[in-house]
């Protein structure tokens, strides 16, 4: 029988939420990808959402009014960042959908490489969702030939250089770290997983094995 998401598509609720990922103001926007998002079990979903291009919308949800609008003060560019790591949350939700469509040919593409990679170098708060995406995607071995021509494994180097490893003394800063260790985890599984496909990796190789380590802690 129908799941409950099944009815009510075929009461046709995929109508109002597509007119609401499809306006230009980006709270509405935002708000019809957040119900987007609950029907993701959905291969009939999955299937419009792919003929809309929600992956195009999510990106799109990140982006000023425009082209050249930049935040004018600090609450506008903590706004920027909100909606950035929303629409990495959105994607990375989007690789573990397992209906007989996926997103996965949508998710390696190059617009959503780029912004992944100005994420993880914008964004710390979305440093762990964004590795956890890039992991998922290194998972796939046909995946691996395309994120490494998008210089994915030079953009982890760069991350994981520059990460801070050690543990902090100051008790605000442990959660911040911590979460910069998952995503060094994340970073050191997509590397070896690079490695394995013949990548050069730069960082030495008990580093990233005491960052796989260090994330179990």
């Amino acid at each position: 029988g129908l799941t409950f998401d099944g009815l009510l598509i075929n009461e046709g609720v995929l109508g109002p939420v597509t007119r609401m990922i499809g306006a230009a103001d980006v709270r509405y926007k935002i708000a019809g990808i957040k119900v987007a998002r609950t029907f993701f079990g959905e291969a009939e979903a999955i299937e419009h959402f792919l003929r809309m291009d929600l992956k195009g919308a999510v990106l799109l949800a990140t982006l000023p009014a425009t082209a050249d609008a930049k935040p004018r003060n600090e609450e506008e560019l903590k706004q920027q960042q909100e909606h950035q790591k929303f629409a990495a949350e959105v994607l990375c939700d989007m690789a573990d959908v397992n209906t007989r469509l996926d997103f996965e040919r949508d998710l390696t593409k190059t617009d959503v490489l780029n912004f992944l990679a100005m994420t993880l170098n914008q964004v710390p708060d979305a440093e762990e969702t964004v590795t956890h995406l890039l992991r998922k995607l290194a998972a796939t071995p046909a995946h691996l030939p395309i994120l490494l021509e998008a210089a994915v494994g030079d953009i982890l180097e760069s991350y994981f250089k520059t990460a801070r490893l050690d543990r902090p003394a100051r008790k605000a800063e442990f959660e911040a770290w911590r979460r910069s260790q998952r995503a060094l985890a994340h970073c050191a599984d997509c590397l070896a997983q690079f490695v394995k496909y013949g990548y050069s990796c730069q960082v030495d190789l008990r580093t990233l094995v005491h960052s796989l380590e260090r994330s179990q802690e």
